[in-house]
């Protein structure tokens, strides 16, 4: 490095800044961050050995983190995520739609407002279950090769490796 070896001297700012001066660092190799970097330089610099400042972290949560945390409490098999669900949206997500718009129509009653969304979304989720263990259907380009509409090659594997 154009300084030193040590990540403790300097700050990644001024260790590929000395490299491009130095010529170590080519303008085309240079960071994508370095650019931003100096057109907006932090407040303080971003040292190892900057004191720490003293102040109170505020806890951010959010009307539904509550309702949330109970439905993970009272569910924990339920995946944060599946994978081959394309709908885009976690089973927690579509829990706290459900819950937001039953709340805000007013139906159900607040205190059994929870089991409500519990029962519509859980519901829904078998529901799914149920419509992905349906039998599938055939193409319609199978289909139409079982009625001879289009014309099939039979060709044998086991002929493909034999020496000629």
């Amino acid at each position: 490095m154009a300084r030193s070896r040590l990540a403790k001297i300097g700050t990644i700012h001024s260790r590929t800044s000395g490299l491009l001066r130095a010529g170590a660092m080519k303008e085309e190799d240079k960071p994508l961050w370095f650019d931003i970097y100096e057109a907006f330089p932090p407040k303080d610099e971003p040292r190892f050995d900057r004191p720490i400042v003293a102040g109170n972290i505020r806890d951010i949560f959010y009307e539904e983190d509550v309702i949330r945390a109970k439905f993970h409490k009272d569910h924990p098999t339920q995946p944060f995520l599946r994978l081959e669900d394309t709908s885009g949206l976690s089973q927690t997500q579509k829990f706290i739609a459900v819950y937001q718009q039953l709340l805000e129509e007013g139906v159900v009653e607040k205190s059994k407002l929870y089991e409500a969304a519990v029962s519509q979304v859980t519901g829904q989720a078998v529901r799914s279950k149920i419509n992905k263990n349906q039998p599938v259907t055939e193409t319609s380009s199978v289909a139409a090769a079982k009625e001879g509409k289009i014309e099939t090659l039979n060709i044998d594997i086991s002929n493909i490796f034999k020496d000629e």
